[in-house]
């Protein structure tokens, strides 16, 4: 049996982080079950689009750590807001709108890098696309909590206010989460060579 820093007996720290991401992927599709069984539709249906976002960031190819702190991330603020703690917590969830776009840039700039050759070549643009796209995706998701609402009967916003909110948050931690990819970016880039 060999040992080294990041690997023993064949089990590197990147499996074992990619693992665990997976567990709370189906943890948080477990819940959205047991959300069900219990006549909880609405709520399952909040947690279901959020399991759907956790398995989405699979494929994006991002470092582990990356994806690992993202999942367990959204796993939390979803069962925090499940179970109503989150009320308790922080109404708003500003916290959490700011942590999970900082978490989630560095897993669009993976996939933006992965998809699009070209782009991968320069830090700055590659960051600022990240940034750009978790704007959008903060956007994308006010509307979707927006529609559901409105179609669906769903209380998923709070409100115009709400909603401002959630913008901000989502436009400060886009903006941190773009900072951080671009410094990693450069880090991996002196390492590299």
């Amino acid at each position: 049996m060999s040992i080294s820093g990041s690997r023993v007996a064949g089990i590197t720290r990147e499996s074992v982080l990619r693992r665990s991401a997976d567990i709370v992927r189906i943890a948080l599709c477990a819940t959205v079950c047991w959300l069900l069984i219990d006549g909880r539709a609405p709520a399952a249906y909040a947690l279901a689009l959020i399991s759907l976002t956790a398995i989405a960031t699979r494929r994006a190819r991002a470092s582990a750590v990356a994806e690992v702190v993202f999942v367990t991330l959204l796993a939390v603020d979803a069962w925090l807001t499940c179970s109503g703690h989150m009320a308790r917590i922080d109404q708003h969830d500003r916290a959490g709108h700011f942590l999970l776009t900082i978490a989630v840039t560095p897993i669009i700039a993976a996939a933006v890098t992965h998809h699009t050759r070209c782009v991968s070549r320069s830090v700055r643009l590659t960051a600022g696309l990240a940034g750009l796209a978790t704007i959008t995706l903060a956007v994308a998701w006010e509307a979707a909590e927006w529609f559901s609402d409105s179609l669906l009967l769903t209380n998923m916003s709070l409100g115009a206010a709400d909603t401002r909110h959630d913008l901000m948050s989502g436009l400060a931690g886009a903006t941190v989460g773009a900072a951080i990819t671009a410094y990693d970016l450069a880090r991996h880039r002196v390492n590299d060579r």
